[in-house]
């Protein structure tokens, strides 16, 4: 590979990369939106639910609504589910929000994003890292989108149940 072809796979597999971690903050911030919206439903059919600023508080908040409205046990397990997937992936959500972001190339040219986020953790400061591999962001977009549509889908047919008070 001669130099002008490296800086331009180097260039476009940036762009790559980034593209990838813009569509996945976009589907966090969607889903967020969703959770937001069940939240000002309830609260405004006089349900007591908090409206509180963080997303884990609100998914908690939600699991709380959720537990106080009639459902199926079919309803109840599917929303259940929904929570506990949308939960599980959220846990990345960190990293690409707020994480400093490094490409590195194999040696095929498939990038490698190295995402790092400094956490605490009882009162120390730690860096994390999430490093992922171009294959790897494809499966995770796509479980990501999975955990998307189901999480939405679930929290539609909790606002219809929201309404029928």
């Amino acid at each position: 590979m001669n130099a002008l072809s490296a800086d331009f796979v180097a260039v476009a597999g940036k762009d790559d990369a980034q593209l990838w971690r813009g569509q996945c903050l976009n589907l966090f911030a969607r889903g967020e939106n969703a959770v937001t919206e069940t939240l000002l439903q309830g609260h405004d059919n006089g349900h007591e639910v908090a409206l509180r600023h963080l997303s884990g508080q609100r998914i908690s908040d939600l699991e709380k609504l959720a537990a106080s409205v009639t459902a199926t046990p079919k309803q109840a397990s599917a929303l259940n589910s929904a929570l506990i997937e949308w939960k599980e992936i959220q846990s990345r959500r960190p990293f690409l929000a707020h994480g400093v972001s490094r490409i590195a190339y194999e040696a095929d040219g498939a990038w490698i994003v190295l995402l790092d986020v400094v956490a605490f953790r009882s009162g120390e400061a730690l860096v994390e890292r999430w490093t992922v591999r171009r294959s790897e962001a494809t499966d995770f977009h796509a479980d990501l989108r999975k955990a998307f549509k189901t999480l939405t889908s679930q929290l539609g047919h909790l606002r219809t149940r929201l309404v029928k008070l």
